[in-house]
């Protein structure tokens, strides 16, 4: 009996002893792996605050580009409803100023990590129920609303291709002495718009380019702003 109990206790302590290591190393594993996970996330949030810095920029240089057009597209229009004749001065300035009129911006928004994190799975990294719904929820409005903006980038390059006809009209319609400085490098030349300012269907033209442009600009501006608000949510 009492070899029997000396050997009981011995198999107990070594069952104590091997449970204790198994836990131990399981336990070792978990803190590894939560540690692991950690730095992925770390590392994701950084990347996604250096996309949103970068895309804020990009939105802000594109709406500068986008207010500059509709700023010009105004200007013609005026002229155009004007009685008097337009300046050649004004009418150089509206077109052939980089970037030329009529033009549109194109801004590549970086959703790449954004992407990956959602698309992976990498999402649950992210500790916080309410930062990962403020991811979910700007890549979701990033998506929507680029797709509306570049909609409207196949009817504005049809309405600029409507106003290069008429001006190539007006211009066949001149005495040749008079178009020699019309071959310029740009599509529509400052004498293509003095051919083309008595012109109701110019005028109409000029109209839906500016819708166009005010519809993008509007786009653009949802796109900063809710960059603006994420910057704000990664980073209070």
């Amino acid at each position: 009996m009492r070899l029997s109990s000396v050997r009981a206790r011995r198999l107990a302590a070594e069952f104590v002893l091997l449970v204790a290591g198994v836990l131990t190393a399981l336990g070792v594993d978990a803190w590894w792996q939560g540690r692991t996970e950690r730095v992925r996330e770390a590392e994701y949030l950084d990347q996604l605050h250096e996309d949103a810095l970068e895309n804020r920029r990009r939105l802000a240089e594109a709406l500068t580009i986008e207010r500059d057009q509709l700023a010009r597209a105004d200007a013609v229009q005026r002229a155009l409803r004007s009685r008097q004749p337009m300046d050649r001065d004004s009418a150089t300035s509206w077109m052939i100023r980089e970037p030329t009129f009529p033009w549109y911006s194109d801004p590549r928004v970086l959703t790449g990590t954004i992407v990956a994190l959602v698309e992976t799975g990498d999402i649950n990294l992210i500790r916080q129920g309410d930062l990962r719904s403020a991811i979910i929820g700007y890549l979701g409005q990033l998506e929507a609303d680029l797709a509306e903006f570049r909609r409207g980038i196949v009817p504005f390059q049809d309405h600029a291709d409507r106003l290069y006809a008429l001006a190539e009209s007006a211009r066949a319609a001149e005495p040749r002495a008079e178009r020699e400085d019309a071959a310029q490098a740009y599509a529509v030349s400052p004498t293509d718009l003095l051919a083309v300012q008595r012109n109701p269907e110019a005028a109409v033209v000029f109209r839906l380019l500016r819708a166009n442009i005010d519809n993008r600009i509007w786009y653009l501006s949802q796109m900063h702003e809710a960059t603006e608000k994420f910057i704000g949510t990664l980073r209070p």
